[in-house]
């Protein structure tokens, strides 16, 4: 068997992960040429690119790939003998700004982050595991634009803040992250015929960082996107989002 067919125990292990897409994709491929749909595309992993060079120094200890309308970030397995420091920090403030700059340039996504096993090897084109099955049935259920932790995810950062502080803490009751996470009624599809309702989960103010001024013109994004869309179901992804970002922002409030 090819040495690239073989399973490869160093590419598996546990691991931090981020998984976004585009909403409204099937109709962008609808509507636009190609060109216009690859550059949209080309212009989503450039500005992933920039975040991780710009936000982060080490950003070797993390990988991304994305295919179609799908971008995925994660880390190094935590078994990994190279993998010496914490890489929640780096992770999350990388899909937190991924998520701001794509909504501040009208290219909508919805994302998740969790945490668990994932095979990832590059070689074979192969990716599989818990935490990406996890992550895309998270996203995939909010019925709007934005990002939020998985149970996985808010269930590790406890108990690593429990090792930091001797006592079991929320992430978004932490000091380091109380400004950009909080418990929140995620707009969700409860069924496959996409009934709306709401779950309570922790969702990141992916705006909280935007000066007053920037923060409007995001609203005013989002607004000209409700406008462009046709189905009022689209519409009222929009409006969700547009409705968290005004609830979560004193400024706005």
């Amino acid at each position: 068997m090819p040495q690239e067919n073989q399973f490869n125990s160093e590419k598996d292990g546990n691991r931090w992960l981020s998984y976004f897409d585009i909403l409204g994709f099937s109709k962008m491929c609808e509507k636009n040429s190609p060109k216009e749909i690859f550059d949209k595309l080309a212009e989503c992993r450039e500005k992933l690119k920039k975040r991780y060079k710009k936000q982060w120094a080490d950003w070797s200890r993390f990988e991304f790939f994305h295919f179609s309308d799908s971008f995925i970030i994660f880390t190094r397995p935590f078994d990994d003998p190279e993998e010496n420091t914490p890489t929640f920090a780096g992770i999350e403030q990388v899909s937190r700004l991924f998520t701001q700059t794509v909504f501040q340039n009208e290219i909508p996504v919805r994302g998740a982050m969790s945490f668990g096993k994932f095979y990832a090897d590059r070689d074979s084109g192969i990716f599989f595991g818990k935490a990406l099955v996890e992550a895309c049935k998270v996203s995939e259920k909010c019925d709007w634009g934005g990002f939020v932790l998985c149970s996985s995810a808010a269930a590790r950062m406890g108990k690593e803040l429990a090792s930091e502080k001797g006592t079991r803490c929320l992430i978004e009751e932490h000091g380091s992250y109380a400004n950009y996470y909080k418990r929140w009624n995620i707009p969700v599809h409860k069924n496959r015929k996409c009934e709306n309702g709401v779950e309570l989960g922790t969702a990141c103010r992916f705006d909280i960082s935007l000066s007053k001024v920037d923060r409007e013109k995001l609203l005013r994004n989002l607004e000209k996107m409700r406008q462009q869309a046709e189905k009022p179901e689209e519409k009222m992804k929009h409006e969700h989002t547009m409705n968290f970002i005004r609830s979560s922002s004193p400024i706005l409030s």
